[in-house]
């Protein structure tokens, strides 16, 4: 379990995303997780079909910049901006969630499955962890950070939102894959690295949805 006394935040990286095209491709991410997560994120407001329209009309807006037509940075600025107070209150909607949430693995897992910019302690992070899914259906590829040119990997995942962890196959090296997964399920995971008998602390916890 993580420190008690980390203190986790979410934030919406405005100035990471000053193009629109990152900037829309930021969005969309964190609109289609929200919406992926429904267990977690039960009442989110605005809604996934209202910002996902908000998104629309930016797109649309954007258009008329493109062709240089009249009034459209304007009419484009102002609906980014929406989409911008959209993404902010979904910020503190996700907060609210962590606030309330005793635990600080699940904290965690709540912040990594919002697609929202996740900071421990004020410091921003990225997960050390990453999940990909593969062709085959039902099996993804786990690809963790290397510790040590001779380490050992332990891999957990979780069905319950972290409640209970089923231990998966040891590896030497910082991948691995997992095999027999249901598609739409949401699935937790996790890994920690063992180099010369000392066992480094577990990485932060990435939800990921099964695709096919």
């Amino acid at each position: 379990m993580a420190p008690l006394n980390r203190k986790i935040t979410v934030v919406f990286g405005i100035s990471k995303y000053r193009s629109y095209g990152a900037f829309r491709m930021k969005a969309t991410h964190v609109s289609a997780d929200i919406a992926a997560y429904t267990t977690i994120f039960a009442t989110p407001s605005p809604t996934v079909s209202a910002v996902n329209g908000h998104i629309s009309a930016m797109d649309a807006a954007q258009i008329l910049v493109e062709t240089r037509a009249e009034n459209g940075v304007a009419t484009r600025n102002a609906a980014r901006t929406l989409v911008t107070d959209d993404m902010e209150t979904w910020v503190a909607y996700v907060q609210g969630l962590i606030r309330v949430e005793p635990d600080p693995e699940q904290q965690m897992i709540i912040a990594s499955s919002s697609g929202l910019d996740i900071k421990v302690n004020g410091v921003r992070v990225k997960p050390s962890l990453a999940v990909k899914q593969l062709i085959t259906p039902g099996m993804v590829k786990l690809v963790g950070q290397s510790a040590a040119l001779k380490a050992a990997y332990q891999w957990q995942m979780s069905i319950n939102n972290g409640v209970s962890w089923t231990d998966l196959p040891v590896t030497n090296v910082a991948n691995t894959t997992v095999s027999g997964l249901t598609s739409g399920a949401r699935i937790v995971f996790r890994f920690r690295s063992t180099v010369k008998n000392v066992t480094s602390g577990w990485s932060l916890a990435v939800s990921f949805v099964i695709q096919y």
